[in-house]
C-alpha cells in the first residue's frame, strides 16, 4: 500500500514538471505534501502523519494496474527489492557462522545475520545487473532510495548496517550511467525530490 501511494503521488507531482498534470482535483504542492507525509509515517509509524495527505482520497487517480505505468513501476520496485535480497543469498552474505544474538522485548532472543554496508552495496549492484534495462531499473531503485532518503530526515537514529540511502542511490547512478542520460526518468529523480524537500512543508 505504501509503495502504491509513493509511486502514484510521485507521478502526480512529477507530471507538472512534464507540463501535463493529470490530476484535476489536487495541486502539485498537495502531491508533494503527500510524499512528505508518507515519509514521516514510514519513519515514525504515526498514522496522524499519513492522515495529513489530502491526496489519500484522489478521485483522479484510479487503482494501479500491472498494465499501466503506476502498476508497472510498483511491480518493478518490488522486483528490485526481491533481487536485492536474493543477491545476499547468491553472494554468500548469509553465513550461519556470522550471526549475532539480539534480545527482543518480551519475545526472548533471535539470531540475526551480520550484514555490512559493503554487502548492501553489493546486493544493490546484483539486483541492478539482473535487469536487462539498466537505466529503467535505476529509476525503479532510485525512486525507492530517494524516498528512503526523505524518510531518513524524520529519524533520530540511523542504521549502522545499511549505508545511507543517498550513498546507495549514488552507487546505482554510477553503475547505470545515469549522468549520461539527462532525458531519463532516473536522471530527473534528484531534481524532483529536491523540489519536494525544498518547498513542500508538512
Amino acid at each position: 500500500m505504501n509503495l502504491v501511494l509513493l509511486v502514484t503521488w510521485y507521478q502526480g507531482f512529477h507530471s507538472w514538471h512534464l507540463g501535463i498534470p493529470y490530476c484535476e482535483d489536487h495541486t502539485q504542492i498537495e502531491f508533494g505534501k503527500g510524499i512528505m507525509s508518507l515519509a514521516a509515517f514510514c519513519a515514525t509509524g504515526e498514522f496522524k502523519e499519513l492522515r495529513k495527505a489530502s491526496t489519500l482520497t484522489c478521485p483522479s487517480l484510479p487503482p494501479p494496474s500491472i498494465n499501466e505505468p503506476t502498476g508497472l513501476t510498483v511491480t518493478m520496485i518490488q522486483a528490485f527489492v526481491l533481487l536485492h535480497e536474493y543477491g545476499h543469498v547468491i553472494l554468500g552474505h548469509l553465513n550461519p557462522s556470522d550471526t549475532t544474538l539480539v534480545e527482543m522485548t518480551n519475545k526472548g532472543a533471535i539470531e540475526v545475520y551480520n550484514i555490512s554496508q559493503n554487502q548492501e552495496f553489493a546486493a544493490d549492484a546484483f539486483a541492478l545487473q539482473a535487469f536487462p534495462f539498466k537505466l529503467e531499473a535505476a529509476y525503479f531503485a532510485g525512486l525507492l532510495f530517494k524516498f528512503f532518503q526523505t524518510s531518513e530526515t524524520f529519524l533520530s537514529v540511523h542504521s549502522t548496517t545499511h549505508p545511507p540511502s543517498s550513498a546507495r542511490w549514488e552507487r546505482i547512478k554510477q553503475v547505470a550511467g545515469v549522468a549520461n542520460h539527462s532525458d531519463s526518468l532516473a536522471f530527473q529523480l534528484d531534481e524532483t525530490f529536491q523540489s519536494i524537500n525544498q518547498w513542500v512543508q508538512i
